[in-house]
Formats: structure tokens, sequence, C-alpha cells
């Protein structure tokens, strides 16, 4: 009876429902919408966060040292991170953090910074006045113009891009100069590329000033990033590219378009990130197609274009990428997401 009785119950409830829906078209529950690009990095940001915590404890000191950048976008993150990493055997880590230090001014940090005024390491010592000084502390800068004329050329590159974040305008003269002394014996393309950043550093400081002078100055640092695009040294057109794109540098979109379908893989990478920092996202099918290169360095490259095109197939692929086989790849799309999103902790 209990059986029977619930069989009728059951079709009783069908009957009912069926009655109320009578006369009326049966169609699919609503769909949700589908995420926002926006919405898919939020989503995947604990994952992005997770990476570069990893990575800031990584075996490898280049890792550890790109983890350091990538926390820059994590304000409540990156000071203990920064702190342990100030003493690291690394000179690239420490490298990394002191630079850290001076970007978000981390003032407090500076008892741990003074002793690296003496370090051994060039790069390390200069990132330690660049620290020092954009924290508001005097500190002799004097050690900078024997850099800018180093022989070495990571000491070279690198003072001339520090002179170029200070944002001291008497920085160009000296930069001009130091870039007359050719790096004699490394290859040619070491001292290329140095003047490529040279060109950077003075762009940067002329544009921040005012005058007639500085707008020369300016444009004739833009000339000579524009012409490197076209240097028979593959290495000098990429990073000119990148370097114009980090400037906003618009003049070069016409030609630039033409690259995207020129080897090698890196100019091509460089051509799409060109394109969307200007505001005109191309080849971004390309870019997606990249992520899967047998190469963990271009793949790293494509993640870090990715993060700046908002359409949702280079969202999901560079999502996905948090998953890739190498380090430095699922780092890089951990950054690009940390960038994209901002930082909020």
């Amino acid at each position: 009876m209990k059986r029977v009785t619930a069989l009728l119950l059951t079709g009783t409830l069908v009957m009912m429902t069926a009655l109320s829906v009578r006369g009326q078209d049966i169609t699919r529950p609503a769909q949700p919408a589908p995420l926002t690009p926006q919405q898919m990095l939020a989503a995947a940001r604990q994952r992005a966060v997770d990476q570069v915590l990893l990575s800031a404890r990584s075996d490898n000191p280049f890792m550890r040292a790109n983890a350091i950048e990538a926390a820059q976008n994590l304000p409540d993150r990156v000071q203990p991170l920064v702190q342990l990493a100030l003493e690291d055997r690394a000179t690239v880590v420490r490298f990394a953090a002191l630079m850290t230090v001076g970007q978000l001014r981390l003032g407090h940090l500076l008892p741990s910074v003074e002793p690296h005024l003496t370090d051994p390491n060039n790069s390390v010592r200069m990132a330690a006045m660049f620290a020092m000084h954009q924290c508001g502390r005097t500190v002799d800068l004097s050690p900078l113009a024997e850099m800018v004329v180093s022989q070495d050329p990571v000491t070279r590159r690198n003072s001339v891009m520090i002179l170029g974040m200070m944002g001291e305008p008497s920085a160009i003269g000296l930069i001009k100069d130091g870039m007359r002394k050719p790096l004699e014996k490394e290859h040619p393309v070491h001292y290329a590329l140095a003047r490529v950043m040279a060109a950077e550093a003075i762009a940067k400081l002329a544009a921040a000033q005012q005058g007639e002078r500085y707008r020369e100055e300016e444009l004739e640092a833009l000339h000579a990033l524009r012409a490197g695009i076209w240097s028979n040294e593959d290495e000098v057109r990429v990073l000119s590219l990148l370097i114009l794109a980090r400037l906003g540098d618009r003049s070069q979109r016409p030609a630039v378009e033409g690259l995207l379908a020129e080897p090698p893989i890196e100019m091509q990478l460089a051509a799409a990130e060109y394109l969307a920092r200007t505001g005109q996202p191309a080849g971004v099918d390309m870019v997606v197609a990249t992520s899967r290169h047998n190469r963990p360095a271009i793949r790293a490259q494509a993640a870090t274009t990715l993060g700046l095109i908002d359409q949702p197939n280079a969202v999901t692929t560079l999502i996905g990428m948090l998953d890739d086989s190498e380090e430095l790849v699922r780092l890089a799309a951990a950054t690009a997401i940390l960038q994209k999103l901002g930082g909020r902790g």
C-alpha cells in the first residue's frame, strides 16, 4: 500500500507539473553568461600567486630573481620576499631584490640595503645605490660613471638602465659619453645591445623634462631605437622593438605588422607585443600557437605577450600555461596574469 501511495504521489506530482506548463513553451534553463577575460583572470589569480611564492624558493637562482620581480604585483607579500632575497647567495637574486626596493621605495629595508654598497659584484653595488637614491638617501653615485664605460657588457647595460630609471637628466651626457667607448674585447652585438639600452635610458630621461633641448635628445634616442629594428642582428632588432613598445612609440605600426610573419619567432612575438602595447593587437592566433612551442623560453615570451591581449582565447591560453611542464613558463604566465590584474596583495 505504501508503495502504491508513493507511486500515486509521484504520478500526481508529474501530472501537476505537466498541467502547470501546459500551453507554455518548454525551454532549457538559461545558461550562465560566459566569464569575461577579467573574470577568468581573477579566478586564476590564486594559482598565479602560488606559483610566484613557489618560484621564490626555487633551486634555480634565475627563477628566484624573476619571482622577486613578479612579487612587485603583490604589495602585501613582496616585502618579506625581498628581505630574504637581499641575503641570497646568488648575485642575480640580490640584484633583483635591491632593484625592487628602489622601484617600490621600500625605505624601511634600507638597513639591509646599505651593506650591499660594498658588494663584490658591480651590478649589485649599483642596484644598492639605486635603492638608496630612490628612497631619498644621499649616496655617492660617482662609481656609476666608471661602470657606464666598463668593458664588461652586463655591467655596462645595467648601469645605463639604472641611470635611466633614476630620473636625473644630468645622466644623459654621462650615458652618451659612455657609449662612445666600444666594448673592445666583446662581440659587436654586445656593444650594439648596450647602445640600444642607452637609447632607452636617454629617451626616458628626456621625456620627463621640459624644453627643446630634451625634445631633441628624446627624438634622437627614438630614432636610434627605430633604426635598431632593421639591424642585422636579431637580438638588437627584438630588443629595439620591445623597448619601443614599452615607451609607447606608435610610429612603426605599419612596418611592424609586416614583421608578424617574419622569422625568427622571437621577432614575431616582439611584433605582436608592440602592436598590443600600442593599442592594436594583431597576430593573436600566432601567439596562441606559439604557447605550444618546443622551446620553453619562446613559450615564456608568448605568455608575456598573451598577458597584453584581452581576447578570450588569449586569456584562456595564458591561464592554461600555469600548467606548463617548465617552471620558466609557469612563472611567466603567473607574472603576466598578476600584471594584468594589478597588485591587490
